[in-house]
């Protein structure tokens, strides 16, 4: 639609999916090939961020590279979390273990890494997530924000 320029970002895999999976799986499904069919772009992303995995782009549109017109808005990086989540509830939802062999695990995975390079390690040993753009849009250079790292 015309709602942000048409621009897919992490409304459609929080918001607007739960919903698909629950009444319409089949398009449930569709929405995650939709990211699926992107993983090069979001393999790329993560490269130029010096980063191994599958960083999706805060705002994507039909070649699924990063459209977004505001700069910070690349350190939404929780979208990457959000999308694994989808494919996560996807995967709970319907137990199909040859769509998660063929399509869940390699988006899963791919975040997965994404996350194990963006994490900083701690010289206590945790870890926190640092300089992240948080889903209250006005919280810019968040360390540890909440939301963030329940999803990554």
């Amino acid at each position: 639609n015309n709602c942000y320029n048409g621009h897919t970002f992490w409304d459609v895999e929080q918001f607007m999916w739960p919903n698909l999976l629950l009444f319409h799986p089949e398009l449930a499904a569709s929405s995650l090939q939709y990211r699926f069919d992107r993983r090069g772009p979001a393999a790329a992303l993560a490269k130029s961020w010096n980063m191994a995995g599958l960083k999706f782009p805060w705002e994507s549109a039909l070649t699924g590279e990063e459209v977004c017109p505001w700069k910070d808005g690349q350190r939404e990086i929780h979208i990457s979390g959000d999308v694994s989540l989808a494919f996560w509830q996807y995967w709970q939802a319907t137990g199909d273990r040859s769509w998660l062999g063929e399509v869940g695990w390699p988006v899963l995975k791919g975040v997965a890494e994404f996350w194990a390079y963006r994490t900083a390690t701690l010289p206590d040993g945790s870890f926190q997530i640092r300089d992240v753009v948080d889903v209250d849009e006005k919280a810019d250079g968040v360390s540890d924000s909440a939301y963030t790292n329940a999803v990554a």
